[in-house]
């Protein structure tokens, strides 16, 4: 028999009778799932009992930590939503900036198309800069 205070088989079953179960954390299931294991059961009935005890507790702590990769996964996703905004941002940014780098290349270009110089204009201008 166990000592006032001690956790053992019988504090574990009240702890299942108070559905403590369903509330406990990750380390609290632990100490539920190493009673289990390090007390012999003294019947083989109650040692189906503490196989579906174990069961359930696995379950529970599955389902904490599933609760935690979900609560990451949100908190990634919110992150990748920020980083493509910025990236699509800085794309525009370079288009707009690779737009106006062909129109300033161009510029020459269609200016002397439209505005052609005269070859009378130009002899003149060598002339006068030869005398």
């Amino acid at each position: 028999m166990s000592s006032p205070g001690q956790k053992d088989r019988n504090w574990l079953s009240q702890q299942f009778r108070r559905d403590k179960v369903g509330t406990a954390n990750d380390e609290e299931l632990q100490e539920y799932i190493f009673i289990l294991c390090n007390e012999k059961p003294p019947t083989d009935e109650l040692q189906s009992r503490d196989i579906v005890r174990a069961l359930t507790l696995n379950h529970a702590r599955t389902h904490l930590f599933l609760d935690g990769l979900n609560g990451e996964n949100v908190k990634i996703h919110g992150e990748i939503r920020d980083l493509t905004k910025k990236i699509r941002n800085l794309t525009i940014g370079v288009v707009i900036l690779t737009v106006g780098t062909i129109l300033l290349g161009l510029y020459p270009i269609i200016h002397d198309f439209y505005h052609p110089i005269k070859t009378s204009d130009h002899s003149q201008k060598i002339e006068n800069k030869t005398n």
